[in-house]
């Protein structure tokens, strides 16, 4: 390290060279500190702010996540029936592969040939809607002629929600062949305030309501 040397101009008190060497020495070091430590300082308040940012990004992504799970779960679709078995039927199927609740409305048409496999194919026919997530299926009105219709059909409802819990009310089954309603897997089932006309049995009689879990 460098040190600059001056004369003295007291002749009893000459200057030490040690002295003056190691003052300045000391100076030049604790600027060299000061700065070290500035630096130091800068660095940790640049990388606090970074953390910061970083922090809001991941609240921010854990937020979005959080907004689109429930909006996915508070799904809510009516469908109002047009009458034609094609449609009302690809309606239906669409709305219930959603999840959620799905509110009829109308005089749904299904009578057309059933496409849905159920998972006992040599002791039951093909059915019409499948149900394999959670989801509430409601009817709206209250007497014959206002409440929600569904017409025809072999097996309209099929249930096969392993995990799932589904609910159907307020519908009025209207000449269903084979079963109205078909549950062969669920974890919760609510089926209130229906109605079963005209059922068309199938080659095991046919129910309203059939449970069969085990085949």
């Amino acid at each position: 390290m460098d040190c600059t040397i001056t004369k003295g101009t007291d002749k009893d008190h000459p200057p030490d060279i040690d002295e003056m060497c190691s003052e300045n020495e000391s100076r030049q070091v604790s600027a060299i500190l000061r700065d070290k430590t500035s630096q130091r300082e800068r660095r940790v308040e640049i990388m606090k702010r970074s953390l910061s940012k970083f922090c809001l990004l991941v609240l921010g992504g854990v937020a979005t996540v959080v907004t689109l799970a429930v909006g996915m779960a508070a799904q809510s679709v009516e469908i109002v029936a047009t009458g034609n078995a094609a449609l009302d039927v690809q309606h239906i199927q669409g709305a219930v592969d959603q999840g959620g609740q799905v509110t009829l409305r109308g005089h749904f048409n299904f009578d057309e040939s059933a496409t849905v496999l159920t998972a006992l194919p040599d002791a039951y026919p093909k059915a019409t809607i499948r149900l394999w997530k959670s989801v509430s299926i409601s009817g709206v009105g209250g007497d014959d002629d206002e409440m929600t219709t569904i017409e025809g059909g072999t097996i309209p409802f099929y249930v096969e929600a392993p995990g799932a819990s589904v609910t159907i009310q307020s519908l009025r089954f209207n000449r269903p062949t084979w079963d109205g309603i078909f549950v062969y897997a669920v974890s919760g089932l609510t089926i209130t305030k229906c109605k079963f006309k005209g059922l068309v049995p199938g080659g095991l009689g046919g129910s309203a309501i059939e449970i069969n879990t085990v085949g």
